[in-house]
């Protein structure tokens, strides 16, 4: 409907029509456009003529828009505040963003490689077990199966 009136808008759909669609159809099309407020309140007049109907519409129309202007505030923006907030919040995003960065590289150089340890022999690896791989000769206990020798002691 947008800014027109009730019977504006009536006359706006009936050019659009021609008289190809019956009066009925253009009645129901109409009101389904019509604020739900006016839809209440013209749904009682169905017999009468639709121009009947259109200036009745009007005149509700007029006192509820009226109604409606007078009950309506609005509302104070303050449109640089609104801005400075949203510029702050940027900031805060973008800082935000380089720190997650930033800890996402440091990471990435702490991460520990996941090929074997230097310290590790890898024939000898798999046939020990982890105490004396661990403690060597202090190990207090053992898991089979281990292969660890106890290397000779060399004495002078």
């Amino acid at each position: 409907m947008g800014d027109r009136r009730p019977s504006q808008f009536l006359r706006h759909l009936q050019a659009l029509a021609s008289s190809a669609i019956p009066e009925q159809l253009l009645r129901t099309l109409w009101m389904g456009r019509l604020p739900s407020q006016l839809q209440a309140i013209l749904a009682t007049r169905t017999a009468d003529n639709l121009e009947a109907v259109a200036e009745q519409a009007d005149r509700v129309f007029e006192v509820t828009c009226r109604a409606a202007t007078v009950a309506s505030v609005q509302p104070s923006t303050n449109t640089s505040t609104l801005e400075d907030q949203i510029k702050g919040l940027a900031k805060q995003v973008a800082s935000l963003n380089s720190r997650l960065a930033r800890s996402t590289e440091n990471g990435k150089k702490r991460d520990r490689s996941k090929s074997r340890p230097r310290w590790k022999d890898k024939d000898t690896d798999d046939k020990i077990c982890i105490y004396h791989r661990r403690f060597k000769d202090k190990a207090r206990k053992c898991t089979q199966p281990c292969e660890y020798k106890k290397p000779l002691s060399l004495e002078n």
